[in-house]
């Protein structure tokens, strides 16, 4: 058959939509002939796919579409893998097109060199879709056109949502030779995404198809003890995949969409790799990585044109741009009640005792609000795969509107102050200078009226993990510096610090940790149950207040109390009288440090004297606290100077996020005031030698006895 374009001395991949040219009628093979199979495929159990309009066959414990089960059958009897072959398989809905955008680009880079950013380019990327660009594998089957892989040079790439057990064995075979004396063992990638987001995703994707199928009835079919989905059971196609690439490590690649997301340059090294075609250095020094990556983003696809108009599934008007939605991890928790979260796991847990023999163990525990209890781990993390992210993850990229949670005048009162007028009346209260606020001493802490209501909500509702890591600290005491060598340290394995693309590029520091405070305040706290373990969170809170309940109604706002001028010589006097939020200050750090005295592995006390002396010790210091000391070949890296130097005030002061906008909107903090000088002993430029003295006493009185000095 004529393939315009395509001459024999021509490296594959090829973009398959090139490739030209109708079968001619008898180069067609019929999928094993319909009458042939038609009792067969009428014998099998069926179902109605919830999310689209197909009849479901169960076939080899798999639900396929019943127009698939023929083209199965061929696929196994006919299929002839090439070594060199690779084959993208997945479910639907995770992270399938953009693997295959990437692994396409990486393939086919000497040949089509992926441009520069915004540059014209005739880059099939760039013209096609990336479904266009490389071959379907069971709709070749169905359609009897599998006559047409044989006109592609290799190396081949392919595509399937097929469960590995209905690819032909030569697949991944590495020793017996075919009936055509070719050994297979050509290359699987596979990709697999958290279950909750997949069906988010499957929904969303197919709901202009099934307009009257609901959100719930969506997850209840995955949750359905038969699993009623295409290419389902999930569990078991993932499970497929996992075992061989455990098995067979230099055959099949098992990506998570979570990590390619978090670093998708290093994934496609690996990538290159795998399919050996390792980036040279000279690629490196390129720059050629970072173009792949910026190639296939999200962003820049939903652009092309090829993307933006015609259909994914002609047959059923699938526009293409719904390949490009959102792609975010974590949206699950947007659709998503408790209930139906657990419901997931539950489902998960028991399909894979009933399968697999597998005892109980472990327990995974959740904290929705309204949910308390435990629940059996998923399946996944019985056999060692963990779906979830690795935390700690930017909290901003969890909670959209995160930054509204630290104001201390929210647009609308806490609701824990439903019942709170009668005690907040009672309770002493002064207003503070700076920042101009009515604190209440509330268990013989000065709180706003809010953050009284956020430290009853934090007693009465914070369960916490035993791997959690909260940043504790009075305000202007190192906090951003701390919160940002904190979260580096801990999510240097997903975010390395030399990154371009690391968060703390991005993001503001705070924006990295939830504000406890702020989300308990506004009961916003379910957002942490999108977080992956181990969550890693600040507090301005003192470390121990007693567990009291109260009767509560709103009391006055605080617009109707004046605002006095602000000195420094006020400021001064309040932290002296102790009458300053979240004070007095050395009842605060007196808390603290009697805690870290009597819990030294739950609790690390640190100065910021000791930090600013000597970073990169401290760091260390901090990383094997958590429980993530540094590797000897981290160190050999120069991993922990890398942290102290993106975690640097000068580095962090030049950062966009670092230098416009609010910490609190309503109070107009600019962000750029948290990044002024951190030096030592600047109070000498604003301090009278008798108010150096009057707080030095102060200090040795309160602070002194406990053995704590400054």
């Amino acid at each position: 058959m004529a393939t315009a374009g395509i001459s024999s001395a021509t490296v594959g991949p090829v973009p398959f939509d090139d490739v030209d040219g109708e079968l001619l009628s008898s180069e067609r093979l019929a999928p094993e002939g319909l009458d042939h199979l038609a009792d067969m495929v009428s014998s099998l159990p069926s179902k109605m796919e919830v999310n689209l309009p197909l009849k479901l066959r169960l076939y080899h414990g798999f639900w396929l579409a019943e127009i698939h089960v023929p083209a199965a059958v061929a696929l196994r009897r006919r299929f002839v893998p090439r070594p060199d072959d690779v084959i993208v398989a997945s479910l639907p809905k995770c992270g399938t097109t953009w693997l295959i955008a990437l692994t396409f680009a990486t393939m086919a880079r000497h040949v089509h060199r992926p441009p520069a950013p915004a540059s014209a380019s005739s880059h099939p990327l760039h013209r096609l879709n990336p479904h266009q660009c490389l071959s379907f594998l069971e709709g070749l089957f169905t359609s009897g056109e599998e006559a047409k892989l044989d006109t592609l040079p290799s190396p081949r790439l392919m595509n399937t949502h097929m469960p590995l057990a209905m690819l032909p064995s030569p697949t991944l075979a590495t020793t017996s030779a075919n009936s055509s004396g070719n050994r297979g063992g050509c290359k699987v990638i596979y990709i697999c995404w958290e279950p909750k987001d997949m069906i988010v995703s499957m929904w969303h994707y197919t709901r202009h198809l099934m307009p009257a199928v609901s959100f719930v009835e969506t997850v209840e079919s995955y949750c359905d003890n038969h699993s009623a989905k295409i290419y389902g059971p999930f569990w078991d196609h993932i499970l497929g995949y996992w075992h061989a690439s455990n098995e067979m490590p230099d055959h099949v690649l098992f990506l998570r969409y979570e990590e390619l997301l978090r670093d998708p340059a290093g994934n496609v090294r690996k990538l290159a790799r795998f399919i050996g075609l390792p980036f040279s250095e000279a690629e490196e020094e390129a720059g050629i990585v970072e173009a792949i990556v910026e190639l296939c983003s999200l962003d820049r696809m939903r652009g092309f044109e090829a993307n933006r108009t015609g259909y994914v599934d002609a047959q059923r008007k699938i526009p293409r741009e719904t390949l490009f939605r959102k792609g975010v991890v974590g949206d699950w928790v947007n659709h998503m009640t408790p209930e139906m979260a657990c419901r997931i796991w539950r489902s998960q847990g028991n399909a894979s005792k009933q399968e697999f023999g597998i005892s109980l163990e472990r327990i995974y525990i959740w904290r929705f609000e309204g949910f308390k209890g435990d629940l059996s781990l998923g399946w996944g993390q019985w056999y060692g795969i963990e779906f979830n992210a690795v935390g700690p993850v930017p909290f901003k990229d969890i909670d959209v509107d995160g930054d509204q949670q630290a104001t201390l005048f929210p647009e609308q009162p806490p609701k824990e102050l439903a019942d709170l007028a009668d005690m907040v009346s009672s309770l002493p209260t002064k207003m503070d200078v700076c920042p101009p606020v009515r604190i209440f001493s509330y268990q013989r802490v000065w709180l706003t009226e809010n953050w009284v209501a956020a430290a009853i909500a934090l007693q009465r509702r914070f369960v916490h993990r035993p791997d959690d890591v909260i940043v504790a600290s009075l305000p202007k005491c190192g906090t951003t510096w701390l919160n940002a060598l904190a979260f580096a340290t801990m999510a240097r394995r997903a975010h390395p610090p030399t990154t371009a693309r690391h968060p703390l590029r991005r993001l503001n520091p705070h924006q990295c940790l939830p504000f406890l405070e702020g989300l308990f305040m506004s009961r916003g706290e379910a957002v942490l149950d999108a977080l992956p373990s181990p969550w890693l969170m600040n507090t301005h809170m003192p470390h121990v207040a007693e567990r009291r309940h109260h009767r509560i109604r709103p009391p006055p706002r605080l617009q109707n109390d004046p605002v006095p001028d602000m000195t420094f010589a006020q400021v001064f006097e309040s932290f002296c009288n102790g009458a300053r939020l979240y004070g007095p200050f050395w009842d605060h750090i007196l808390g603290y440090w009697h805690a870290s005295a009597a819990r030294r592995d739950n609790v690390l006390f640190l100065r910021y004297e000791d930090l600013l002396r000597d970073p990169a010790g401290n760091v260390r210091k901090l990383a094997r606290f958590v429980g993530l000391p540094f590797s000897k070949a981290e160190e050999e890296a120069g991993v922990v100077d890398s942290i102290v130097e993106l975690c640097s005030l000068n580095n962090m002061r030049n950062i966009e996020a670092n230098k416009t906008g609010y910490m609190d909107p309503r109070l107009k903090i600019p962000r750029d005031a948290l990044f002024r000088k951190g030096i030592i002993g600047d109070w000498a430029n604003y301090m009278t030698p008798d108010m150096a003295r009057r707080l030095d006493d102060i200090v040795a009185d309160k602070l002194g006895s406990a053995g704590l000095t400054f």
